[in-house]
């Protein structure tokens, strides 16, 4: 199922035509490759291998299944994959998604507590590395 074209800047709400958003609504694709998707944010901890994915949706969005089954992917090679929700309170549900493409553990944080959570990943793979 397709989501809806992106209409709006998730992060300042200013408008976009066609031209401005480019390739990335992915309708060129559809007749081509079905469950076309993207990943909101990556982080690469190259000396460890490690990779973080993090998939950003506001309160009430639903994950599509094509982007459900792309993260079970990078989780099933290695990746580490957080599904979170921003909350109208401005908090931020966030799960560990796990290779079954289930949600795990599932913690509610502020920002400031969510970056922590971002800086604990990067300094547990440098402890692992050092072990």
């Amino acid at each position: 199922m397709n989501q809806p074209p992106l209409r709006t800047c998730p992060l300042c709400g200013s408008a976009y035509d066609a031209e401005k958003l480019g390739l990335r609504d992915y309708s060129w694709l559809t007749d081509t490759i079905p469950g076309a998707s993207d990943v909101d944010f990556v982080v690469e901890q190259q000396s460890t291998g490690r990779l973080l994915a993090a998939e950003f949706k506001s309160e009430g969005e639903r994950l599509p299944k094509g982007q459900r089954l792309l993260l079970k992917t990078l989780v099933r090679k290695g990746c580490d994959v957080w599904v979170c929700w921003q909350l109208h309170n401005g908090r931020i549900q966030r799960y560990v998604m796990n290779g079954t493409g289930n949600f795990g553990s599932m913690v509610v944080l502020t920002r400031q507590q969510f970056s922590k959570q971002v800086h604990a990943w990067w300094a547990e793979g440098l402890a692992q590395e050092a072990a």
